[in-house]
């Protein structure tokens, strides 16, 4: 790997500066994989993620709104992004605020919405709330996530009480 991300060690204007998204047309040149490699790891600096979030590259983009290391800045700035699937990825992250999350359930965008809806890892009034969304398939997934995680709590007691 290239030194600049060795242990996240590098100038945070540099990565916005070089790497544009025409030179990073889908990630195929050594230094997009390399942004790509940061943007995937969790060890990579809230910093360092926040300056790859500059560069704007969509893939990319959805890379960093899954890491579990990005700043609540940049995942709050990501889940604005006008292309769906980069709010999706942000709605994958474990660490997202429940800010982000209320803003990511009125989302305009039925696939963002179902596919927090199919999180099992989300709060449950969340998905209480997606259970009520104008989009059938959305509350439908919603219900079926939120009678999952009863049956998982159910199974778990079982084996607890010894059964």
């Amino acid at each position: 790997m290239d030194a600049q991300f060795q242990n996240n060690n590098f100038d945070p204007a540099t990565v916005s500066a070089t790497h544009s998204v025409s030179s990073c047309h889908h990630l195929q040149d050594q230094s997009c994989r390399e942004n790509r490699i940061a943007a995937t790891d969790p060890a990579t600096s809230a910093k360092v993620l926040a300056s790859l979030a500059h560069t704007a590259i969509p893939e990319l983009l959805e890379l960093i709104g899954m890491n579990p290391s990005a700043s609540m800045e940049t995942l709050g700035s990501i889940a604005s992004h006008p292309r769906s699937d980069v709010r999706i990825a942000v709605s994958e992250n474990p660490h997202l605020s429940l800010e982000i999350l209320w803003r990511l359930v009125g989302d305009s965008n039925p696939d963002v919405r179902f596919a927090l809806a199919e999180n099992h890892n989300l709060p449950v009034e969340i998905l209480k709330a997606l259970t009520e969304d104008n989009n059938p398939f959305v509350s439908c997934r919603a219900r079926r996530t939120l009678e999952r995680l009863r049956n998982d709590r159910l199974v778990q007691a079982t084996r607890a009480a010894g059964f």
